[in-house]
């Protein structure tokens, strides 16, 4: 029965571990989101930045 107990044992940490894996993928998709958004708006910035310079020349 030593085996059954060892079994009992592993599910434990590894349901913790899939837990903490879960969590680290949630926050990891919130940062790549946040990491898009702000490039998206840096694009932009370029974008006008360059278009009221060339207006300027």
């Amino acid at each position: 029965m030593a085996g059954a107990r060892d079994v009992g044992a592993l599910e434990k940490p590894a349901a913790e571990t899939e837990e903490k894996l879960r969590r680290q993928v949630e926050r990891l998709e919130k940062e790549l989101a946040r990491n898009k958004a702000a490039q998206e708006v840096t694009g932009k910035a370029s974008a006008l930045l360059e278009m009221t310079s060339e207006s300027a020349d």
